[in-house]
């Protein structure tokens, strides 16, 4: 009997990526999901007892450099406000009447109340820890079998949002190209949930699969693909039996077409698969060294640090045959006697060398400083040139610039998604920071832009944009505005002249009590 469809497989590229996923969840987890893992990450000594691994285990240290990295690289795109350019229409940017501004798309982009930037920040993160992330465009189904009028849209609060896809929940997506451009054709998400029933929960296993069916033309040549059609499957048992099946109970149509799913991929694409090699790999790789040497060193301490005691001569169990307990410690008294050739017994300590403690610590600290230059490659200068799906070549002066210029080209690929969702041209160009370079090393930019001004090499309006690029002064710094200013205190400055005697007029000082 044949195996009936299950929408839950996993694709194969997908199912490669599985193990590495696991182990940046388990990373950034911290401690506490580090130590569970168990010997996935803490191998267990050969001959060590189950108990002493055990107590190894729970109590292992875990410094998270990965996460400290992980966190300042992912921040560099939004340490200036994420917003769209000027040209985005007032669905997108909001619009604003009598001198007031209402809010747009860009305000409330999944619906939850989160705008662009807290939105964006998320999925860049996620992005980086694991190497792809995905954004869905999709639009409330409506309540209704025939299609609605934009003006009834709008009248219900109708309107499209941004969900934010962890790459583990894409089971599997495929895509073909059609007249040079790559698009999605078959995706399947996992959109398991957990509902409220009375007092309880309850979880359901669904999958959304996500389908564009081929047009073939002469000699069965795919030449087109249909609209895209989406079905939600959820996992339900067989009446009077054990057994399970998968049950489709929603469908639907995308009514612009597409499959609205945008990826965004900060690493290396392998092939036209969705399996990718995440920019961070090396160094998530080094963070489980890092806690395996950490924890080796701990247990070495508690091996190193307590001398053991030595009975020379001492009889190990009395006349009738019982063993000897030898208590230690500063509150007993130890009488030794003597042994059976009448010779008086000794006890003295001997202490094992610690002087692999200091190999270990040493290791270890030349793995933590090797994991934070790691760190910093992503920032150095270099010269990358990036294609966007425009085909438009950018240059990027650093790795994580080049990070930065796909996601915003992702993000630009998501609005014209949402555009067309709200039936317009496509408007909004997102307005990402990508220069990273002039963050580093600022204090002695700064000054070598002070000192070519003023050997007349560069201009002051140049020097002033130069400060405004590096956040030296504030976003709302006009140029032209700061030539009055100056020119006002230049103005001040001048003293006053006295019309009889031509002379500049001393200013007014109280008299000095003598």
């Amino acid at each position: 009997m044949e195996s009936e469809p299950n929408p839950q497989t996993m694709a194969s590229d997908r199912a490669s990526m599985s193990a590495f996923w696991e182990m940046v969840d388990a990373i950034l987890g911290g401690a506490e999901t580090m130590r569970a893992a168990g010997p996935i990450y803490l191998p267990k000594f050969e001959n060590e007892t189950t108990k002493d691994y055990e107590e190894r285990r729970k109590t292992a240290p875990f410094t998270n450099i990965y996460a400290d990295i992980s966190r300042d690289l992912s921040a560099k795109p939004f340490s200036k406000q994420l917003v769209v350019g000027e040209g985005a229409s007032q669905n997108i940017a909001g619009k604003i009447d009598d001198g007031k501004r209402s809010d747009g798309f860009v305000d409330n982009v999944d619906g939850r109340g989160n705008n662009l930037h807290v939105f964006a920040a998320d999925s860049y993160k996620a992005g980086i820890d694991y190497g792809l992330d995905w954004i869905l465009v999709d639009y409330p189904k409506a309540t209704t079998d025939r299609a609605l009028t934009q003006a009834e849209e709008v009248q219900r609060g109708l309107r499209p949002y941004w969900v934010h896809v962890r790459a583990k929940r894409v089971l599997a997506a495929y895509s073909d190209f059609v007249n040079g451009k790559e698009i999605l054709v078959h995706v399947r998400l996992d959109e398991t949930t957990t509902v409220r029933q009375d007092f309880e929960e309850k979880t359901f296993e669904r999958v959304r699969v996500i389908d564009r069916l081929p047009i073939r033309g002469l000699d069965d040549v795919v030449t087109g693909y249909e609209p895209a059609t989406w079905t939600i499957y959820e996992k339900q048992k067989v009446a009077n039996s054990d057994r399970e099946q998968w049950v489709a109970i929603e469908e639907g149509t995308y009514t612009i077409g597409v499959i609205p799913l945008v990826p965004f991929i900060p690493g290396d694409r392998i092939g036209t698969s969705f399996a990718v090699r995440p920019p961070l790999k090396d160094i998530a790789y080094a963070q489980v060294e890092e806690f395996q040497q950490e924890s080796n060193l701990k247990a070495i301490k508690n091996l190193t640090a307590f001398p053991m005691l030595v009975g020379e001569g001492v009889q190990a169990s009395d006349e009738n045959g019982t063993k000897i307990v030898v208590p230690v410690g500063p509150r007993a008294v130890l009488l030794p006697g003597t042994n059976a050739s009448g010779e008086n017994a000794t006890f003295k300590f001997i202490e094992p060398a610690a002087t692999s403690l200091t190999f270990l610590e040493e290791s270890l600290a030349k793995h933590r400083k090797q994991m934070r230059e790691l760190g910093m490659q992503p920032l150095t200068e270099t010269n990358i040139t990036v294609i966007t799906s425009a085909n438009v070549s950018r240059k990027a002066g650093s790795v994580s610039e080049s990070w930065a210029i796909k996601f915003q080209d992702m993000l630009e690929q998501c609005f014209v998604l949402t555009s067309m969702w709200l039936k317009e041209a496509p408007s909004a160009e997102a307005l990402v920071h990508t220069d990273f370079t002039v963050d580093l090393d600022g204090a002695s930019q700064l000054d070598s832009l002070l000192k070519a001004q003023a050997q007349g090499v560069l201009s002051k309006e140049t020097v002033q944009s130069e400060f405004k690029r590096r956040g030296v002064v504030s976003d709302e710094f006009d140029p032209a505005v700061e030539k009055k200013r100056l020119e006002q205190d230049q103005l001040s400055a001048v003293p006053a002249i006295d019309p009889v005697t031509g002379l500049p007029v001393q200013p007014l000082t109280r008299p000095q009590k003598v």
